[in-house]
């Protein structure tokens, strides 16, 4: 019976040892478990900080498409005005010359009639310049004349 009970004590002590150990992993397992789950936590924060990023992204991608269309649409509208554009610029071009040609035609006009306009008060002047010479000359005629009577 002693070396049965001697046995079962073994036996006890091993079982007693083994629940020790299993005990131990356990804990282990527990603190690996808590680990993980900090882990998780960490991960499921990233992941939804990364999903916010996303969102953030796609909305500044169809905000950014938005101005886009809106560029593009503009460029279609100077695009189509570029023609009208186009006539009207060779319409102020051709009217710009026709300008330019009859101020040319003016000032043509204006120098041949002032130069006309100072011959004639040129001839005018010589004119009375030599009346004026004739008249001193007769002044002084009378002048002898006078004297000598």
């Amino acid at each position: 019976l002693q070396d049965s009970l001697d046995v079962s004590d073994a036996g006890i002590k091993s079982l007693r040892n083994g629940l020790g150990d299993t005990n131990q992993v356990v804990l282990d397992v527990q603190s690996s478990l808590r680990s993980t789950d900090l882990k998780l936590l960490g991960l499921q924060d990233g992941l939804e900080r990364a999903d916010d990023n996303h969102e953030a992204l796609h909305r500044s991608v169809e905000s950014m498409s938005a101005w886009l269309q809106r560029i593009q649409n503009q460029v279609e509208c100077a695009a189509g005005d570029m023609p009208d554009l186009r006539r009207s610029f060779g319409e102020a071009e051709v009217r710009i010359q026709a300008l330019q040609a009859n101020l040319q035609r003016t000032d043509d006009t204006v120098n041949h009639d002032v130069r006309s306009s100072l011959d004639c008060f040129g001839s005018q002047i010589r004119g009375l310049d030599a009346s004026m010479q004739a008249s001193r000359s007769e002044v002084q005629a009378l002048k002898v004349g006078c004297e000598f009577q």
